[in-house]
């Protein structure tokens, strides 16, 4: 019985500072957007070019849904719903597009891949990782294990 009242007690915590989360971030964004900006001096030229180039990352967002991919995928575990594997990928899927550089995510998407026995997409996920970074040890233990 503690055992569960400790797990609801852990997934409230867990709710509550996702919230608090994005409740700053939205804070953050409301008084960024009351600040006059000065318009830039670029050419057209080159602002497409820095647009094409450098993607912005967003931390906060990939966090976010991060915390929730995390959440589905203990959900998907605990109650063996195929459904809570689905969000999990999805929420995964959007913190990805929210810091496309970090390793981690796509390990994290890779591993749920496995355990949710779709290899193909573990294994090409985890090729992605490896012709990013070489030396990623997480992705290479997750070949071997699949393969």
């Amino acid at each position: 019985m503690t055992f569960i009242k400790t797990r609801s007690l852990l997934f409230l915590l867990l709710l509550a500072s996702i919230t608090v989360l994005a409740q700053a971030v939205l804070a953050q964004q409301a008084t960024q957007e009351k600040k006059p900006a000065a318009p830039p001096v670029v050419t057209q030229q080159a602002e497409s070019s820095q647009s094409a180039d450098v993607k912005k990352t967003d931390h906060a967002g990939s966090y976010y849904h991060f915390a929730l991919a995390h959440m589905y995928e203990e959900m998907m575990a605990m109650y063996g719903r195929s459904e809570f594997a689905t969000k999990a990928i999805e929420e995964y899927r959007l913190a990805i597009e929210s810091d496309p550089s970090s390793e981690f995510l796509n390990a994290a998407l890779a591993e749920l891949y496995a355990k949710t026995g779709r290899i193909r997409d573990a294994v090409v996920e985890a090729k992605e990782i490896i012709n990013r970074d070489p030396n990623n040890l997480e992705a290479r233990k997750l070949l071997g294990r699949i393969c």
